[in-house]
């Protein structure tokens, strides 16, 4: 006669908040910002012996396949210390909702800084060099909001009727969606000069 032992073993149950571990990058142009799972717990029930062994509880977030707005459903995988499975603890529920933010990626790029004079000078007088500080500032925002940007211009600066030299700060025409960096002001000096008379032929 053949015996077999039979090993009972209690039940337990223990209540776990979800990790949420990423694989791979985003597709272009987006930006990870984290994630909110719904329920952020769970609750695990099993033998005590692999409850007891339970270090976390995770899900795999595969950043490449997520698109903005679209939650995802992820299977709960408890896990031991040595990040081994636990199939015996099993989840309530099975799967969750993750919920990842997304943001549209920054891309950098540096343009020249171009004067948006105003006006004219007095009558017999002319603009003979001008000079801005910086001259170039490093910009960032999304790829469709710089493509096409290869300068970014002042706000106007009033020469109008000017007859000696100006220096002053003025603002940059910033488009929406761009950051201007290290500041969206620029100093300028400007020389004014008599404009030379051409002589009678």
């Amino acid at each position: 006669r053949s015996e077999a032992s039979l090993r009972l073993e209690e039940v337990r149950s223990v209540v776990k908040t979800v990790e949420v571990e990423e694989l791979g990058q985003t597709v272009d142009d987006l930006r990870y910002d984290g994630s909110t799972v719904q329920p952020g717990q769970v609750k695990l029930s099993g033998p005590a012996s692999q409850i007891a062994r339970v270090k976390k509880v995770r899900v795999m977030l595969d950043l490449g396949s997520l698109r903005p707005g679209v939650a995802v459903q992820l299977a709960v995988e408890a896990l031991d210390g040595d990040n081994q499975p636990l199939p015996l603890a099993i989840s309530d529920p099975a799967r969750v909702e993750v919920f990842p933010a997304l943001a549209a990626a920054s891309t950098i790029a540096s343009v020249l800084v171009v004067p948006d004079f105003e006006g004219q000078p007095m009558f017999g007088f002319s603009v003979a060099s001008y000079e801005l500080t910086p001259a170039s500032v490093r910009i960032s925002g999304s790829s469709a909001a710089i493509a096409n940007l290869q300068t970014l211009a002042t706000e106007p600066i009033p020469i109008d009727q000017a007859r000696s030299d100006l220096q002053g700060t003025i603002k940059l025409k910033v488009p929406d969606g761009v950051t201007v960096t290290p500041s969206d002001e620029v100093t300028y000096k400007i020389r004014i000069v008599p404009t030379p008379l051409r002589p009678n032929r």
